[in-house]
């Protein structure tokens, strides 16, 4: 013998009675209400029947209490949430549950078969948000019903799932604008720096426009490596994008300057660039700070010359970009030619770190390899020669 209960109003008195089974077969016990009885009630009742059958009876108590509705918000069962102004619909579950004698959930429940309600579910403040569909139907045995909650502009509202005769829950929602991450950035002098900007919530349909702004005239940026900066541009980012590359540019080594990001529907978010020296150095095959090796008889050897961003003792911290609009000519210097020969000068392009020529061994012996420092570029502690061996 086997049972299985169904949500439902208070049962009347006097429900309760026999049931006689001539055959092993499940059954459902089916709670009705009279139009007297009580659905808040928070009692609980009890009734006491007897399962008859040729090869026994057996008899059982099912205990009848109040029902109603409960609000499954993303946040969880009963529990307030929050979202963003143009952010994409919240999805609400309306559950059906019996309750408890403090009006608590004791268990979620299905309403029975063949029963329907109908569940409004409502926004008191609708400039914050709306309901998408209301009321939800429960058509037995169905436990659920789903609605979404439409976010429009920043406050509270309370979200309410109610039905006649039924105990509801509200939750609150709490509506907020969206805000932007921008990164604090750290550029050389006529160098640039790649940085991301992040959305507190993806863009729209149709994308989003983003407005960066320089507070400084020292400080330009770029929607683009390869490009000179301005003081203002516009990054489009597509619909469902949360984030996009932008470029700022450095015209000065010391202080710092701001930018602002703006856009339709977020709040305003200012980041910092720290203004910093910059060197060009130079590396070989094995990096910064390894001799070049080789043999009179060998191939040519690739020699780098690179932009790189200094600390504030002029010692080496990275290589970064020459700023996108502009070029860079490299003079070097060999101190014994008859050693091997280095193509100069060396070309760097705007937005990229470096460039390359070569070395040609000619015969054993050792040389130097050296930058001259070009205008408005500091002179690096470091890596601004390279010692060439040739066996």
């Amino acid at each position: 013998m086997a049972s299985r209960s169904f949500f439902a109003r208070m049962p009347p008195v006097g429900f309760c009675g026999e049931l006689r089974i001539t055959s092993f077969v499940f059954f459902v016990i089916l709670a009705s209400s009279s139009a007297g009885s009580k659905a808040k009630s928070r009692a609980s009742r009890r009734c006491k029947g007897t399962a008859t059958a040729p090869f026994g009876n057996a008899s059982g108590t099912v205990v009848l209490a109040p029902s109603g509705f409960v609000i499954l918000s993303p946040f969880g069962m009963s529990q307030d949430f929050s979202t963003t102004s143009g952010g994409a619909d919240s999805t609400l579950t309306i559950d059906s549950a019996m309750l408890n004698s403090g009006g608590g959930v004791a268990q979620l429940q299905p309403v029975r078969a063949g029963f329907s309600i109908d569940v409004n579910v409502s926004s008191s403040n609708q400039s914050v948000g709306t309901i998408t569909t209301s009321p939800v139907t429960f058509n037995g045995p169905a436990d659920f019903a789903v609605t979404q909650f439409h976010p429009l502009s920043a406050g509270n509202t309370n979200l309410t799932a109610s039905s006649a005769g039924y105990q509801g829950q509200s939750v609150l929602a709490t509506v907020t604008t969206p805000n932007f991450n921008v990164p604090n950035l750290t550029v050389g002098r006529n160098l640039q720096q790649p940085g991301i900007l992040l959305l507190g919530q993806a863009a729209p349909a149709g994308g989003l426009a983003v407005t960066l702004t320089s507070n400084s005239a020292q400080l330009r940026l770029s929607a683009s490596a390869t490009t000179a900066g301005s003081s203002s541009i516009v990054i489009t980012i597509p619909q469902g994008g949360t984030s996009a590359i932008f470029y700022a540019q450095a015209l000065i080594d010391v202080g710092s300057g701001t930018y602002t990001a703006t856009a339709s529907g977020f709040n305003p978010k200012t980041g910092t660039i720290t203004f910093a020296p910059s060197a060009v150095v130079i590396s070989g095959p094995f990096g910064f700070g390894f001799q070049l090796v080789t043999s009179a008889s060998g191939p040519d050897k690739t020699v780098t010359v690179s932009t790189a961003l200094l600390d504030s003792n002029n010692v080496f911290v990275s290589t970064q970009a020459l700023a996108g609009g502009s070029s860079l000519s490299i003079t070097l210097t060999n101190s014994k030619p008859a050693i091997g020969t280095v193509i100069s000068p060396v070309s760097i392009v705007g937005g990229s770190d470096g460039g390359d020529t070569t070395f040609h061994p000619l015969s054993p012996g050792d040389s130097i390899i050296s930058i001259v420092n070009p205008a408005g570029y500091a002179q690096p502690n470091n890596y601004t020669n390279l010692a060439v061996h040739v066996n």
